[in-house]
């Protein structure tokens, strides 16, 4: 099961938490004991955590902006913003630095804007399970880069919803 943690060290976090929230005041220091905590303790209060953080997130819970488009409703702070600001950047590619390689299976070049002397172009890929781009910031974030908004920005039939379910 998942429960959300903003660090690079997710593991790490759930033993520190594990170990010095819960089994601190543990006398009985067994196998069993530590068991008993985990599967009695522990793990129920992530899982209500992750259903509260997840409950708030629905748009029945909360007003989002109407700036924000639909499809980004009901998803992470985080992806929210890193989404807009990456929509905020597409508005400026113009149509021509948009290329259909493969309509079918979802495959673009997009020109780079920060790089134009060079004539460097990103290979936007949707993909049937891990969509890529062949950028920086898509390397980095493993989330729609500005190249993604600019496809969305020009190809109606391959919007945020095209991304594949897995992802």
């Amino acid at each position: 099961f998942l429960t959300t943690i903003n660090t690079n060290n997710g593991v790490e976090r759930q033993n520190k938490a594990f170990k010095y929230d819960y089994l601190a005041g543990i006398k009985q220091r067994t196998l069993s004991g530590m068991l008993s905590v985990l599967i009695d303790e522990f793990l129920p209060d992530k899982y209500l955590k992750y259903v509260e953080l997840n409950t708030k997130l629905q748009a029945s819970f909360r007003r989002y902006n109407s700036a924000i488009p639909s499809y980004l409703r009901e998803r992470p702070h985080h992806i929210i913003k890193h989404s807009m600001d990456r929509l905020s950047l597409a508005e400026s590619i113009p149509s021509s630095n948009v290329t259909v390689i493969d309509m079918e299976n979802g495959e673009f070049l997009v020109k780079s804007q920060s790089r134009p002397e060079e004539k460097k172009m990103y290979k936007v890929m949707f993909g049937t399970k891990q969509p890529s781009c062949e950028c920086f910031d898509w390397e980095r974030q493993q989330l729609p880069c500005k190249h993604f908004f600019a496809v969305f920005q020009h190809f109606p039939s391959w919007l945020f919803d095209r991304l594949p379910k897995e992802y």
